[in-house]
C-alpha cells in the first residue's frame, strides 16, 4: 500500500530497507561465525557468539516490523480521511 504523502512513503521505505539490511546482515553473521569459529575447533563458542549478536538484530527487526505495521494503519487512516473530504 502506498500513500499520496511522499514523506510518509519515504519513511516507510527507510524502515523496509533497514529490515532487509538487518536480515542480510544476520545471514552474513552466521556465515562469518561458521568460518571464523568452526565447531570442531572452538566448540559452542561460535554458536554462543552468533546467538548473542543475532538476538540484538532480531529485537531490532521485531521493532521495525511493528513500525512497518503501524505505517499500514496510517495509510488506511490517510486514505479514509481523503475519501471523507
Amino acid at each position: 500500500m502506498v500513500s499520496d504523502n511522499k514523506t510518509v512513503n519515504k519513511a516507510h521505505q527507510l524502515i523496509k530497507d533497514r529490515i532487509e539490511k538487518l536480515r542480510v546482515k544476520r545471514q552474513d553473521l552466521k556465515t562469518w561465525v561458521d568460518e571464523k569459529y568452526p565447531v570442531d575447533l572452538y566448540g559452542c563458542k561460535g554458536e554462543t557468539l552468533f546467538e548473542e549478536r543475532a538476538r540484538k538484530m532480531d529485537d531490532e527487526i521485531k521493532l521495525l516490523r511493528a513500525y512497518d505495521s503501524a505505517f499500514y494503519d496510517l495509510f488506511e487512516v490517510l486514505e479514509h480521511k481523503d475519501r471523507m473530504e
